[in-house]
């Protein structure tokens, strides 16, 4: 391992400290999910993430969200994501057992 490198690999610890992984939060309405004026609709505003030392950006967008069972609640959350194996990130829609 050269000298940069020990320098790079030094800072990345030091940098987990002091930004953590998350929304940034100003402003505060970044990525904020709201109703789309439909039942099963939701809109997620503009917005950037930081996940893991890479930074996610997304622009405002509608998301059509998946019929719920009729008979039974469920709570799904809308998450942002990072794939290492596959080099993506995103935002999904992570749901809950019924």
């Amino acid at each position: 391992m050269g000298r940069l490198d020990a320098v790079i690999f030094g800072i990345f610890p030091l940098l987990d400290q002091i930004v953590g992984n998350g929304i940034f939060p100003n402003p505060s309405t970044q990525m904020q999910v709201y109703s789309a004026g439909s039942p099963l609709a939701i809109r997620v505003a503009e917005g950037d993430a930081w996940i893991k030392g890479h930074k996610y950006h997304t622009d405002e967008f509608i998301w059509n969200l998946d019929d719920a069972d009729p008979l039974l609640d469920r709570i799904d959350r809308i998450i942002v994501y990072m794939d290492i194996d596959n080099r993506r990130m995103g935002i999904a829609q992570l749901k809950g057992t019924p």
